[in-house]
């Protein structure tokens, strides 16, 4: 998470663009001195007022999605399968490389398993009901 890590030390009063630079991650494209280039600023406290605000309102995001995951893991964890898997194996993820890039931290796959448990109809399962 290169966009963090530089947004998190700009907060913490870091302005030079080279130490930021360091922060990218090896697989950014862009070299060093792009990116060094692309972070000076001009660090106007109304800017870093509202940088400060955004940082904090997507933590309370991750938090409370990570939250709700929590929560659904629970409650899935409940429900009887419906489905013998051994029967009718569950297709392969065609979208995994995709989730993966996108969320860490969720176990998909899991979740993904009990859940198709329930049948392929919504009807079927007593989550729906």
């Amino acid at each position: 998470m290169t966009g963090l890590a530089i947004v998190d030390a700009i907060l913490a009063g870091e302005r030079d663009p080279a130490v930021l630079a360091k922060l990218r991650d090896h697989r950014i494209r862009a070299s060093a001195e792009i990116v060094r280039k692309s972070l000076v600023g001009n660090w106007k406290q109304e800017h870093l007022f509202t940088l400060k605000q955004s940082r904090q309102i997507f933590q309370y995001y991750e938090e409370s999605i990570a939250a709700c995951d929590e929560e659904i893991e629970k409650l899935i964890v409940g429900f009887g399968p419906h489905v013998d898997t051994a029967e009718r194996p569950l297709p392969p993820d065609r979208k995994a490389q995709q989730r993966k890039r996108k969320r860490r931290g969720v176990n998909r796959a899991s979740i993904r398993r009990r859940v198709s448990t329930c049948g392929r109809k919504s009807t079927n399962c007593s989550v729906w009901t």
